[in-house]
């Protein structure tokens, strides 16, 4: 059965501007807010504990001054480790929430339904998602690197045509690296909603996603490559600029993107989460039919009474 985008899409904007859905959006946007000020101060300026004590700052650095590259990536990590634990949560919340159908109240299941759990299954499957896809671009990145080596070390060709050979293969190992990104972020787009909603594991979770979009890859990436870019968009378009600094201009931009993308993030969530749960609904009508059909199959005919 195809899934119907029409009726997803119209059902998810429904609970998007619903109570629930202002809930959601309002704490999206705390926590955005929250994040985009520690990547700011975190990851660009030192700003010791102890200097409100009236202590002076330790081993030579001044309040306020620029962080190194190593200190401003681990401070960077930090936070997106810091974000990831208020997140998942808060994600998941909002998946039950609306794969459930609920507008006016969040329903109790929704929160404290194993929520814990949950929650570190959550950010251990993103975590493994992650590393796939840095796994991937080092694969990418070694195999043209390994190419460019291998063609610029046979002598036999000339400059000119060994610089085709490289570009040609390289750009074919390019080409075949993103339709496998592609691939990956289509298949595993339901993660949370495999920890979420049905309880799974790590490597269910991973399973029951790939599952759920088999069958419908056309549909679904397409509806959700265009609301990941309209919120990917609205985010960068406001995102404040290191060299500029903070400017009036730049703050009410900054703030006017933080409102939009965050009520994108809640129409994303809901539309998604409707587009799962008749995935999932007819996916588990299908083996609940044919687990049916096959004990059926299997039972004895009773024999008929002799007397």
């Amino acid at each position: 059965m195809t899934l119907q985008l029409r009726s997803v899409v119209t059902d998810g904007l429904r609970l998007a501007l619903s109570r629930n859905g202002a809930v959601f959006g309002a704490v999206f946007l705390a926590v955005e807010t929250l994040s985009l000020l520690l990547v700011v101060v975190a990851g660009t300026s030192y700003v010791p504990v102890d200097l409100g004590a009236g202590i002076e700052p330790t081993g030579g650095i001044a309040a306020g001054s620029q962080l190194s590259e190593l200190t401003g990536f681990a401070a960077m990590v930090l936070v997106g480790l810091f974000s990831a634990v208020v997140t998942v949560p808060l994600s998941i919340v909002a998946i039950r929430t609306f794969v459930a159908g609920a507008a006016d109240t969040i329903p109790e299941a929704a929160l404290f339904n194993d929520l814990g759990r949950a929650t570190v299954r959550g950010i251990v499957v993103s975590f493994c998602y992650a590393m796939l896809v840095v796994g991937l671009l080092l694969t990418m990145s070694l195999g043209i690197f390994a190419v460019v080596a291998v063609v610029g070390a046979i002598d036999v060709l000339s400059g000119w045509i060994a610089a085709v050979v490289g570009i040609v293969v390289g750009g074919l190992l390019l080409l075949a690296a993103i339709a496998v990104g592609i691939a990956i972020w289509l298949h595993f787009l339901f993660l949370l909603h495999e920890v979420g909603v049905r309880g799974q594991g790590v490597v269910d979770a991973f399973r029951g996603s790939w599952e759920t979009v088999r069958g419908n890859r056309v549909r679904i990436g397409g509806l959700a490559f265009l609301l990941v870019s309209l919120r990917s968009s609205i985010s960068w378009s406001g995102s404040p600029s290191a060299d500029s600094g903070w400017t009036l201009l730049q703050s009410v931009t900054t703030g006017a993107s933080l409102v939009v993308a965050a009520g994108m993030a809640v129409v994303t969530t809901a539309i998604l989460a409707r587009a799962y749960r008749d995935l999932r609904a007819e996916i588990d009508a299908d083996g609940l039919s044919g687990r049916t059909e096959s004990r059926d199959a299997e039972s004895p005919q009773s024999e008929p009474n002799p007397g």
